[in-house]
């Protein structure tokens, strides 16, 4: 579709200034940015939901049975450290959905109805998973085990960053890749593949 854009443009422009042209094709792509936001950012979403759901259901699960555990005291640290991890990525994504939403969109929701309504359902599971730990974990006088704190906070946030940094790039690069500009689209992409390759071989030093 950007090609065929572009097509028409320089096709409706012939003979006019190059320079005129190439502006033209530029304010075309950057009317085209907003479309394939919301493209990347609902296609990402759905393209996990199953994922979500299943971790949602194993964590239940791993709930249910810790009480039959050799070791009840280890096993319920192992399944806190669990729901933490899976909470802070998860409620990272909606937060990051929120930052599209608040630059791009004047703080309107970048979601589909369906795709919102699914991500709804999972966030009010997930958030009363963590507040039903915290508030138990408040009870029995250790709220330092609480995952609701301002450091997890902070985490949520650094992770919705990151996450809309990556939707923000893909939509970049499927909008130079719609007009034709695939180098400067494989450019965009590395900017997400060199710092994960980089981090990864920090961590292994």
């Amino acid at each position: 579709m950007g090609r065929q854009v572009e097509s028409s443009i320089r096709a409706a422009m012939k003979g006019k200034d190059a320079a005129q042209v190439n502006q033209a094709v530029r304010q075309a792509r950057m009317h085209g940015f907003p479309d394939s936001v919301v493209n990347r950012a609902n296609w990402i979403i759905l393209d996990k939901s199953q994922v979500r759901w299943l971790k949602i259901a194993l964590l239940h699960e791993r709930l249910c049975s810790l009480a039959l555990s050799d070791d009840e005291d280890a096993a319920v640290d192992e399944w806190a450290t669990s729901l933490r991890e899976f909470a802070a990525d998860f409620f990272a994504v909606q937060a990051a959905n929120e930052l599209i939403g608040k630059k791009y969109f004047a703080g309107e929701d970048v979601l589909l109805k369906d795709t919102s309504e699914d991500l709804d359902q999972q966030v009010r599971i997930v958030r009363n998973t963590v507040d039903t730990h915290d508030k138990v974990a408040t009870e029995n006088g250790l709220p330092e085990l609480a995952i609701d704190s301002e450091k997890f906070r902070v985490e949520v946030n650094a992770r919705a960053l990151e996450k809309a940094q990556v939707i923000i790039a893909l939509a970049k690069s499927k909008m130079l890749e719609d007009f034709g500009e695939c180098e400067a689209a494989d450019a965009v992409l590395q900017t997400l593949v060199l710092p994960n390759c980089l981090t990864q071989v920090t961590s292994r030093n």
